[in-house]
């Protein structure tokens, strides 16, 4: 029984990690054409990923919650979210449309 219960508290763990993982805490620009990306790890911690605007495109795998990706990742940019700066997301859409 305890085996059952450590099994199914770690899958569904893991399960709530994977899909929550790439959910956008934050975005702040960088000097140079940079961005950091920031997203929540399993332990309750942020995982800054910096990329270049250039490197944003259209996610290479399937993911359930995916708007963006970048350097290999997929990022979910939550859209009715607050935005501090709303260029951001005119920037993301730019680089999303300029792969047609």
């Amino acid at each position: 029984m305890s085996a059952t219960l450590v099994l199914f508290g770690g899958s569904t763990t893991g399960m709530l990690a994977w899909v929550s993982g790439t959910y956008v805490l934050g975005m702040r620009a960088l000097p140079g054409k940079k961005v950091a990306i920031d997203t929540p790890t399993l332990l309750g911690g942020v995982h800054t990923t910096e990329c270049d605007w250039s490197e944003i495109g259209r996610p290479g795998s399937y993911h359930p919650f995916s708007t963006f990706g970048a350097k290999g990742a997929v990022f979910w940019l939550d859209e009715d979210g607050t935005l501090v700066d709303p260029q951001v997301l005119q920037k993301i859409e730019a680089a999303l449309n300029r792969d047609y």
